[in-house]
């Protein structure tokens, strides 16, 4: 909930305080039925959107908890295959590893920074 929506609540409840002393010279529409409405409404809807976000949080926070889990799943597998078929086999490939022949090298530079 944005500040500025409890901020425009709290408004309104002070308005309604003083709308008795006031009503003679407002507009009909302008009663203190209709804004106590538009008050109650303004409260239900923040309140849901507090229930909405609650449940977005939970549902979020499962789905990182699955994304964690196969995440997990995952570098297992590539440790078993690389541990049973060696990390320069196709098997390892297959899984998603990169193959030890297709690393890039490292270059040796000599002391001014160029390649040897």
């Amino acid at each position: 909930m944005a500040a500025n929506d409890q901020d425009h609540l709290v408004e309104m409840r002070r308005i309604l305080q003083v709308l008795p002393k006031l009503a003679a010279k407002l507009p009909a529409d302008l009663d203190e039925k209709s804004l106590t409405g538009a008050a109650d409404d303004l409260e239900k809807k923040i309140g849901e959107v507090k229930r909405l976000n609650a449940l977005r949080t939970e549902a979020m926070n499962l789905r990182d908890d699955a994304v964690a889990r196969i995440n997990d799943l995952t570098k297992r597998v590539r440790a078993a295959v690389k541990g049973a078929y060696g990390d320069d086999s196709t098997e390892y490939e297959l899984v998603g590893g990169t193959r030890l022949s297709d690393r890039k090298r490292p270059v040796r530079k000599n002391g001014n920074g160029a390649p040897a």
